[in-house]
C-alpha cells in the first residue's frame, strides 16, 4: 500500500514537473528582424509553443489578433497588413506563459522569390558583370534560403534577413538584384527577395514529389535521369527542403530561372514546369504570378537542339498557363560555350517590367516579345506572321540571321526580308517550301521589334503550332473547326473557366485551366462507373478536334487515331483535394462530315471542347 502511494505521489510529481516545464516560443528564420512583409496582404506569421496555448500577436500599425497553438506546438496567425512604407514597423508575439518575441524593423512592401538553377544563383562573386551600382541598396531587403534536399518537407530553413550590402549583397543572386532594384525604383516601395536557387537542379527535384510520381510520363522519365542518381537528390527534395519552409509567408510573386538541366527530357518540360508551377500555388495558397526566363542558346557540342526544344517548351508554357510570363535573353548572350551569360542587367530587368506591367498592372515601355503567330506559302516563299509585333520587326544587322526552310523532309538555310509586322522568307534550294524555322538551335539571333525585344525562336512545323504549314489562309481556318456535333447520354454544355463543375452528377469544380482554352465549349457529362461512357462526334466543317481524358493505359487503348499533348492539361478537384483528376487535351484530324465513336470504360470518360458545339 505504501509502496503504491508512494508510486502515486511521484507520478503526480513528474506530471507537475511537466506542467511547470520551461516555457518556449519559436518563429521561423524568415520571420525574423530586418524582414519585409507583403504590402496590403492578408500575411500569415507563425511559429511554434507550447500545446494549446494562446498566442497574442500585436503590430505597430494597429493589428492585433489571438490564435491557439495546436497539439503539434504549431499555430499561424493571419495579419493585415498596411500599404507599403520605408517606415520600420514592429511584430510583438506573446505566448499566454508571458514569453515574448518583437520583430523589429519590419518593411512593409513587396516580397518576391527568386528561384532556379545556377543562372539564378550567380553573383557578383561569380563574375557577373556591371553589378556594383545595385550591391548597395536601402529599398532592398535579402534572405538566402540554404541549399538543402530533404525526403520529406521541413519546417524552417537556417537564414537571416539582410540589407542589400556587403558581402551579403555581393554573394546574392544578381538577376534578383537587378529585379529587386527596378522594381523598388519603380514602386517606390521596399522589396524583400528571398533567394531560393540552387545550381544544376533539374525541375523534378523542384515539384511536390507526389505529383510528379504519381504522373506516370514523370515518373518514367525521372527513373532514367542522370539527376535520380545523385545522392540526396529525388522528386521534390528541394521543394521540400527549401520552397515548403517559407510556404507560409505572403509573396507577391515568383522569377524563375531554370531548364538547361532538363534538356534531356525536353520534351516534358512545358508539363512539368506547369506541375511544379501548380505545386507551388498550392502550397502558398494563391495564384502565385511566375515571371521566368527563357533560357539562352548554348554550344553543348554538336549544337543546341534540345535547348531549342526547351525554348520552346517554355514558351508553351506562358501560352498556356494563368499569371505565367517569360522573358527572352538570347541578345545577352556573348559566348556561346558559356552557360552562365556574364551580362544579367538585361534579364534582371526584362523580369521586372514584366512584373511592372502583367503583376502591378503599371504602364511601360513594351515588354512582349513578338511570337511567331502563322505562315502562309506564296509561290516557292514563306510569308510569316507574328503576334505582339505591332510598331514592326528591326533586323539588327545586314541580313537576318539564323532562318532555315523545308520542304518537308529536311531543311535549309534561308534568307530573309522583313516587311513591317511580317517577314518572308525563301531559299534557292527550296522549290515548294512546307515549313519555316528561325534560331531553332544555336542561333542568337538579330531580329528585334522596334522596342528592342528579341523576336522568340520558332518553328512552324512545332506540334505546339497553331497554325500547321499550309498553303493558303482558307486551309488554315479549316484547320480548327468553330462547330461540332456531340451525342452524348445525361450531358450538357457548359463553358471552361475556374470552378465550373465538370460533371452533371458530381460538385468536382475545374482548376487550373490553361488561359488557350478558357472560354471554349465542354460536354459535361455524368462521371461513370460500371457502364461504359459512349461519346459519337462529327465534324460538320473538318478539321482538328480536340476532346479532354485522361491518359492511362485505358484511355490509350480506346484513344488509337488521337494524339496527347502533353503540355496542355487542367484538373478537377475531387473530394479529396490532395488527388484531383488531371485532363489531357487529346487531338484528332477530321474530314469533313466525318463521324468517331470512342466507348470508354475511364471514369472521367472523354470530354469533347471546342468553341461552338451542337448537342444532340
Amino acid at each position: 500500500m505504501i509502496k503504491k502511494t508512494i508510486l502515486a505521489l511521484a507520478t503526480a510529481l513528474l506530471f507537475a514537473a511537466a506542467a511547470q516545464a520551461q516555457p518556449f516560443l519559436e518563429l521561423p528564420s524568415v520571420i525574423g528582424d530586418g524582414m519585409v512583409l507583403q504590402a496590403d496582404d492578408m500575411a500569415t506569421i507563425w511559429g511554434w509553443c507550447d500545446p494549446n496555448t494562446e498566442v497574442t500577436i500585436q503590430t505597430s500599425w494597429g493589428e492585433k489578433t489571438v490564435v491557439k497553438s495546436d497539439f503539434s506546438s504549431l499555430w499561424k496567425a493571419r495579419v493585415q497588413t498596411p500599404k507599403g512604407s520605408f517606415e520600420p514597423q514592429s511584430i510583438t508575439v506573446t505566448t499566454r506563459r508571458k514569453v515574448s518575441r518583437t520583430i523589429k524593423d519590419v518593411l512593409i512592401g513587396q516580397v518576391w522569390l527568386c528561384t532556379g538553377q545556377s543562372n539564378m544563383n550567380w553573383s557578383a562573386a561569380h563574375g557577373i558583370k556591371d553589378t556594383d551600382d545595385i550591391l548597395t541598396n536601402p529599398s532592398v531587403r535579402l534572405f538566402t534560403v540554404p541549399k538543402k534536399a530533404s525526403a520529406w518537407p521541413l519546417d524552417d530553413v537556417k537564414g537571416r534577413w539582410s540589407a542589400c550590402e556587403g558581402e551579403d549583397s555581393r554573394w546574392f543572386s544578381a538577376v534578383g538584384l537587378f529585379f529587386g532594384a527596378k522594381l523598388a525604383a519603380e514602386l517606390g516601395e521596399p522589396v524583400g527577395l528571398v533567394n531560393a536557387s540552387w545550381g544544376g537542379t533539374p525541375v523534378e527535384v523542384w515539384g511536390n514529389r507526389n505529383t510528379f510520381l504519381h504522373d506516370a510520363d514523370a515518373a518514367a522519365s525521372w527513373k532514367q535521369s542522370r539527376y535520380s542518381s545523385r545522392q540526396g537528390w529525388n522528386l521534390g527534395t528541394a521543394f521540400n527542403g527549401m520552397i515548403a519552409p517559407i510556404s507560409n509567408m505572403a509573396a507577391a510573386g515568383a522569377i524563375w530561372y531554370q531548364g538547361e538541366a532538363n534538356r534531356a527530357n525536353a520534351d516534358l518540360y512545358a508539363k512539368e514546369f506547369s506541375m511544379m508551377i501548380s505545386d507551388w500555388r498550392a502550397a502558398f495558397g494563391r495564384e502565385l504570378p511566375f515571371c521566368f526566363v527563357q533560357i539562352a542558346p548554348k554550344e553543348y557540342g554538336g549544337g543546341d537542339v534540345q535547348g531549342a526544344l526547351v525554348r520552346e517548351q517554355q514558351e508553351q508554357v506562358a501560352r498556356t498557363v494563368s499569371r505565367a510570363w517569360m522573358v527572352n535573353i538570347s541578345d545577352t548572350v556573348e559566348d556561346f560555350k558559356d552557360i552562365h551569360p556574364k551580362h544579367k542587367r538585361k534579364v534582371g530587368e526584362r523580369l521586372a517590367v514584366c512584373a511592372l506591367a502583367e503583376v502591378y498592372g503599371k504602364q511601360v515601355p513594351k515588354h512582349k516579345s513578338p511570337s511567331y503567330a502563322s505562315m502562309e506559302v506564296k509561290k516557292n516563299r514563306i510569308v510569316v506572321s507574328f503576334s505582339d509585333a505591332e510598331g514592326g520587326l528591326v533586323c539588327v544587322g545586314d541580313a537576318i540571321e539564323g532562318l532555315e526552310i523545308g520542304d518537308g523532309s529536311s531543311f535549309y538555310p534561308a534568307q530573309g526580308m522583313i516587311q513591317g509586322d511580317k517577314m518572308v522568307v525563301w531559299s534557292n534550294q527550296v522549290r515548294k517550301p512546307a515549313a519555316v524555322r528561325y534560331c531553332f538551335g544555336l542561333y542568337k539571333g538579330n531580329v528585334t521589334d522596334t522596342a528592342g525585344n528579341p523576336l522568340l525562336p520558332f518553328r512552324s512545323d512545332s506540334p505546339f503550332s497553331t497554325t500547321p504549314a499550309v498553303k493558303n489562309t482558307a486551309a488554315s481556318a479549316k484547320a480548327a473547326p468553330g462547330l461540332v456535333q456531340v451525342s452524348c447520354a445525361a450531358s450538357e454544355v457548359r463553358t471552361l473557366k475556374e470552378k465550373a463543375n465538370f460533371f452533371t452528377n458530381r460538385p468536382y469544380p475545374l482548376a487550373d485551366v490553361p488561359k488557350s482554352l478558357e472560354g471554349l465549349k465542354f460536354v459535361a457529362h455524368e462521371g461513370i462507373s460500371q457502364q461504359p461512357h459512349v461519346v459519337r462526334i462529327t465534324s460538320p466543317e473538318g478539321g482538328v478536334v480536340r476532346i479532354l481524358a485522361r491518359n492511362n493505359k485505358r484511355t490509350v487503348e480506346a484513344l488509337k487515331g488521337w494524339t496527347a499533348d502533353p503540355s496542355l492539361s487542367l484538373k478537377y478537384t475531387t473530394r479529396d483535394p490532395s488527388k484531383p483528376g488531371i485532363m489531357n487535351v487529346w487531338t484528332r484530324s477530321f474530314k469533313k462530315g466525318e463521324s468517331v465513336t470512342i466507348e470508354m470504360t475511364d471514369f472521367p470518360g472523354a470530354t469533347v471542347i471546342a468553341p461552338e458545339i451542337e448537342l444532340r
